[in-house]
């Protein structure tokens, strides 16, 4: 994947720096974007009844927020990076190309 990340137009791509506590998105945002770890860790967690409940603690090479970008609802989730950490922000265009491009991987979504 990162070969065809590198031939994607830039203007698909951001690379997003975060410091630990930072929030990459809070349940119930509504965008149009996934996310792909480049560096650090982010946990994907939801709050129920008040109560935080982790979900998943992912790594490099992990990405995540793709639901939104499938159903055009609000995020189902938070995600917050857990110590300092690199994203790369793939826009709706860039998603679409990625599943275009990389049937394998569409296919596991």
């Amino acid at each position: 994947m990162a070969a065809i990340l590198i031939q994607m137009a830039q203007s698909s791509l951001e690379k997003v720096n975060l410091q630990a506590g930072e929030f990459v998105f809070m349940e119930g945002d509504v965008e149009r974007h996934f996310y792909i770890i480049e560096e650090g860790e982010v946990e994907i967690f939801t709050a129920i009844n008040g109560k935080v409940k982790s979900i998943a603690t992912l790594g490099p090479g992990d990405s995540f927020g793709e639901f939104a970008l499938f159903d055009q609802s609000p995020r189902s989730a938070s995600a917050r990076a857990q110590k300092p950490s690199t994203v790369v922000r793939v826009n709706e265009a860039g998603f679409k190309e990625l599943m275009q491009q990389i049937p394998d991987w569409a296919q596991s979504m």
